[in-house]
């Protein structure tokens, strides 16, 4: 995401030039195919590669049909290799963008709000904070922290965390490798769900 502005000024700067040229002669019109074939090349892919990772996460198993949204993107690439051919660079631009921004609609009201809904934060946050305490052993889903009205302090070790849950009743976020440690200490599951499109589980404890 930091390069998104510099690389915003090199893809400005390179269809500025390209359209300020007008109708580009043979030799030109080859070097400006390239970026075209490229943006064909991964547009192709990526409904693909959305539908295989959404079916195999745990979590959006049946949610597959959600990769069309992408085959906006394949129309797109298709619709501006077709008129860099025909020597039409104005036109490439023009569908890319109008389609490109049809699809940015469709992924932000639709696409992403489905899927977000399916992480763990989205299926626990009503649940963590129904506690006055609320905190994390080792590690923890670092998007609990934009969702909740305090810090959450991370232990790093049982000890530390045994004693501060003999004085508060709390909710634990970790993870599930931590699983006997936490429960060793006398804490119950509240809920275990895979982390989206990672490795990971995370696991919510309590001492109620």
């Amino acid at each position: 995401m930091p390069c998104y502005a510099f690389v915003a000024i090199l893809l400005g700067n390179f269809i500025n030039k390209a359209w300020s040229k007008g109708t580009p002669s043979e030799e030109e019109n080859k070097a400006s195919v390239y970026p075209f074939i490229i943006l064909l090349v991964i547009n192709i892919a990526l409904p693909i590669a959305a539908y295989l990772g959404i079916k195999k996460e745990v979590n959006t198993t049946g949610m597959e049909n959600l990769a069309a949204f992408l085959l906006t993107l394949t129309g797109a690439a298709i619709i501006a290799f077709y008129f860099i051919l025909k020597n039409n660079f104005r036109k490439a631009v023009v569908s890319t963008f109008i389609l490109y921004s049809l699809f940015h609609v469709l992924m932000f009201n639709w696409l992403y709000p489905a899927i977000y809904k399916q992480n763990p934060m989205s299926k626990t946050i009503d649940m963590v904070k129904k506690y006055d305490h609320i905190v994390s052993y080792q590690i923890f889903h670092p998007s609990y922290t934009y969702y909740l009205p305090n810090r959450v302090p991370v232990f790093k070790n049982l000890d530390s965390l045994k004693i501060y849950l003999q004085e508060n009743k709390a909710a634990v976020i970790s993870r599930k490798n931590f699983a006997e440690e936490l429960k060793s200490i006398g804490l119950k599951e509240e809920s275990s769900i895979h982390d989206l499109f990672e490795g990971n589980t995370t696991v919510i404890y309590s001492n109620k």
